[in-house]
């Protein structure tokens, strides 16, 4: 547990905005919206042969900077060798990377294994021009509220901006109109989500609460534990045996 801490904390730091942004978006498409798949990290996966992988599909064409998660697994292999999975290796770079941009940090649980199929029809991400009921209608099959969508929103438009911020702020340009995505701004449009959203900008505290629960079940949705899955070092491709090695 402190080579983890120790490795998050010197990497994150040093990659700053580009760290956070990659995390954070890393791990909401790890832990996509499907019934049968979770926080398994198997959208580091490749495609392999007819097989085409998670990380092709349109949702996550703009995933980006993969060495950074290639990073910080070396440092943990140096004092850990196959302890720690990339599945939480994305939860803790994503609680570090919401607390260095302003939110608050939070305990999630490890002991997360690799899954070890990454296929494209399993990526069901709420697209922009979603309507509130179809996006909560996919956030429902892994047991995420209204509440959840609401909160969770605000990442998207966070990882936009530069310097990263992660505050309520998102929710004052929601119910003045200028939500760029179609998605965000109907949160005004609904009694609920309106008053929660007043909520955020009049008691931020509330907002970085909520948000912190919101990660936490996010986290644990249909992950592998036990002897679940598999954790690798390679986190583009299943584990082959023991001459698996890192990629550079």
């Amino acid at each position: 547990m402190v080579a983890l801490l120790s490795a998050l904390s010197i990497l994150v730091a040093l990659l700053a905005n580009t760290a956070l942004s990659l995390e954070f978006h890393f791990y909401r498409n790890s832990c996509r919206q499907a019934d049968m798949v979770g926080c398994d990290a198997s959208v580091l996966l490749d495609s392999k042969g007819e097989n085409v992988a998670e990380k092709e599909a349109s949702p996550n064409l703009s995933l980006r900077g993969f060495e950074v998660i290639d990073e910080i697994k070396m440092e943990l292999e140096k004092q850990c060798r196959g302890v720690v999975s990339w599945a939480d290796i994305l939860a803790f770079a994503t609680r570090d990377g919401v607390a260095l941009s302003g939110g608050s940090s939070y305990h999630i649980p490890t002991g997360r294994r690799d899954g070890t199929i990454s296929t494209i029809g399993d990526v069901q991400l709420p697209g922009p021009s979603f309507s509130i009921d179809a996006a909560l209608s996919a956030f429902k099959v892994i047991n995420l509220d209204l509440d959840d969508l609401t909160t969770l929103l605000v990442s998207d438009s966070a990882m936009t901006t530069t310097p990263f911020n992660l505050d309520s702020s998102f929710y004052r340009g929601v119910l003045d109109g200028e939500a760029i995505l179609q998605l965000d701004q109907e949160l005004a449009f609904t009694d609920v989500t309106r008053t929660l959203a007043l909520t955020y900008v009049n008691k931020p505290n509330v907002f970085q609460r909520k948000f912190s629960k919101a990660m936490i079940k996010l986290g644990n949705v249909n992950v592998l534990t036990g002897q679940q899955g598999e954790i690798r070092l390679n986190c583009r491709r299943i584990k082959m045996g023991a001459t698996e090695f890192i990629v550079n």
